[in-house]
């Protein structure tokens, strides 16, 4: 696409601004020093803006990173400050939420249910002090020749007990705990 044509539609209105992201991370869950954490293999995820004339893409913004722009000659001043705005990635991670994309949070939630349903532990919660946002998470390890099966509603239900953040209004107090019954 041509520089002035991109300037004529962007003063035009004739534009788009989309949302994207993607993650490209592998899972690994195992215990490491008596807790239960993720594994992740790489750094591939991003998340932010495209800005799209004619549906091809002129320029974009990611979370973290410098902006992109893919026609000659194209910068960060031809672009008006209220397109720019639309394209603003957060800058910013709440405390309830992880800082990555969704999609990697996804990923990483699958991953776990996966673990869970191969495991063959057995899945429990202690609700310890009787508070809603504070308890464990339990993996009972079993004695050797007995095997658990774990529905994925259940792995399910475990997993998002565990991975809670809180939310707006409550902080999130969550421990692991691994148990032996051999």
């Amino acid at each position: 696409m041509e520089f002035d044509k991109v300037i004529q539609s962007l003063e035009a209105g004739n534009f788009k601004v989309e949302p994207v992201s993607d993650c490209n991370c592998t899972f690994d869950w195992h215990f490491e020093s008596g807790k239960l954490v993720d594994g992740c293999d790489g750094d591939d995820c991003y998340e932010g803006f495209t800005l799209l004339v004619d549906d091809d893409i002129v320029a974009d913004r990611t979370r973290y990173n410098a902006p992109n722009f893919f026609v000659n000659g194209l910068s960060e001043k031809d672009i008006p400050e209220g397109i720019w705005e639309q394209m603003q990635p957060p800058t910013t991670v709440q405390r309830w939420e992880t800082g990555n994309p969704a999609v990697h949070d996804a990923r990483r939630r699958d991953a776990l249910i996966a673990f869970l349903m191969e495991g063959g532990y057995e899945l429990a919660r202690d609700d310890e002090r009787g508070f809603a946002n504070e308890y464990t998470m339990i993996l009972r390890e079993l004695p050797d020749g007995v095997f658990v099966s774990v529905n994925r509603e259940e792995a399910e239900a475990w997993a998002d007990a565990f991975l809670y953040r809180g939310d707006q209004s409550t902080e999130a107090f969550v421990g692991f705990r691994m148990e032996s019954m051999n």
